[in-house]
């Protein structure tokens, strides 16, 4: 303290030196980790996967959500861990939200595609697809030609209600949805449709002028006047669920469960009437789906993000996963998401038991198909010796080099990539 007179009056000078504790800021935790992954059904998770961090200096707690069944994370470790499971049925969740017609398309032939809805609005099959293509719901899909086919699904039930024949009544809601594969660059490629041959009334889901782009578009095929259209790419050569749903006048798009266009125009808040029947896989003034075209519904009303969300990883077994760590001393968190794949394991249809002579061996065939459609590798042991395994084929080949009693039973792991079937099947000389 100092004192100095200030015109005969002593004034007091304080000095104070405040001493304050400095506040420091805490960092929040950066999640570095983990990135895309993917694992079959039935697998454990060994070792389990970590999420990990950096810049934390207090200890943390997780947590997360989205993950694919039978996985857990253990919140003071962030360790995930667990044995994958499978996921629930496609067909059952879809069912589950009443669509008004459900075309599963894994018919082995004609003349009529099954509504598996419960209202029995099957479809009739027009020309020749091709049945029996390897889907990715463990069933069959259907195939078309492109340009030119006339091969596609239509007629069959033509109640005015669910087909929105009166739609001009009141303003309509409705969605398609379907698993699809695109394999050529193709333009107007028509997968679902309902509509007049100038694509003037109704409405229809199909690749645009570009053949590349899908389109779902409302009174009018390029969205003038009373219309609506959006679009987005569609990457050929792999299966996508696409959805597409109207409602109050706005057309959106959903490719692999996200919204990936969206558009209003009041104008279409009532639906154009179309009396024609509606159409899977081609009509008039287009071309034939280029592809394969699986699991098509339809609703009367527009399904909600989360719903088509769901539907999408269900269809491609993909959970989008999203994790916490959390600095509860100094209440500072972070999230990180990323995509965990579930493959379900391939599918072996075993050989018969087999007796053979020694130096005679007919080559035996290991049948086995992969739901998610992709190609196998295989592999055998226990083998009687002389007999090896075509690894991409899948065909046992001999001579037999010694007889004696029967070998012990070996497993047959049918490979997509390094994953092996959970299988074994019992097969001796």
């Amino acid at each position: 303290m100092t004192a100095r007179r200030v015109g005969g009056v002593f004034g007091l000078c304080l000095s104070l030196a405040a001493v304050c504790p400095r506040t420091a800021h805490a960092q929040a935790p950066v999640i570095t980790g983990p990135g895309n992954r993917t694992d079959t059904v039935g697998t454990a998770v060994v070792p389990p996967v970590a999420i990990t961090t950096t810049g934390a200096t207090n200890p943390l707690t997780y947590d997360a959500w989205g993950l694919p069944p039978g996985i857990s994370v253990d919140a003071s470790t962030g360790l995930l861990s667990g044995t994958v499971g499978a996921g629930a049925s496609y067909a059952a969740t879809v069912v589950s939200g009443a669509p008004a017609a459900y075309w599963r398309l894994s018919e082995s032939s004609g003349p009529t595609a099954a509504d598996a809805s419960g209202h029995g609005r099957g479809l009739a099959i027009h020309g020749t697809p091709a049945f029996g293509v390897p889907g990715i719901v463990r069933d069959a899909s259907t195939g078309f030609g492109g340009w030119s086919s006339v091969d596609y699904l239509g007629g069959g039930d033509t109640d005015a209600a669910w087909q929105q024949a009166d739609a001009n009544a009141t303003p309509k809601a409705f969605t398609i949805e379907a698993i699809v594969s695109r394999t050529a660059t193709l333009a107007w490629q028509v997968l679902v449709m309902k509509t007049n041959e100038a694509w003037t009334n109704g409405y229809g889901l199909s690749v645009g002028a570009d053949g590349e782009s899908l389109s779902v578009w409302v009174n009018t095929w390029d969205g003038s006047g009373d219309g609506v259209q959006v679009s987005a790419a569609l990457t050929a050569g792999a299966f996508h669920h696409v959805a597409a749903t109207f409602s109050g006048g706005v057309a959106t798009l959903y490719i692999d469960g996200r919204v990936r266009a969206s558009q209003s125009n009041v104008a279409s808040a009532t639906l154009d009437s179309a009396t024609s029947a509606l159409s899977v896989g081609w009509r008039f003034g287009g071309s034939g789906w280029s592809g394969t075209i699986d699991e098509v519904a339809f609703y009367q009303r527009a399904l909600s993000a989360v719903e088509v969300a769901t539907h999408a990883q269900t269809a491609l077994s993909a959970y989008a996963v999203t994790v916490t760590a959390s600095d509860d001393v100094a209440g500072t968190s972070s999230t990180h998401g990323f995509i965990w794949t579930v493959d379900e394991a391939p599918i072996i249809t075993a050989p018969l038991d087999q007796v053979l002579p020694v130096g005679a061996f007919a080559p035996i065939q290991i049948v086995a198909n992969d739901p998610e459609g992709h190609a196998l590798t295989y592999g055998a042991r226990g083998l009687p010796p002389g007999v090896g395994v075509g690894s991409g084929t899948g065909l046992l080949t001999g001579p037999l080099a010694i007889a004696g009693s029967p070998y012990p039973p070996i497993n047959n792991p049918v490979a997509l990539g390094c994953q092996p079937d959970s299988g074994t099947w019992p097969f001796g000389p």
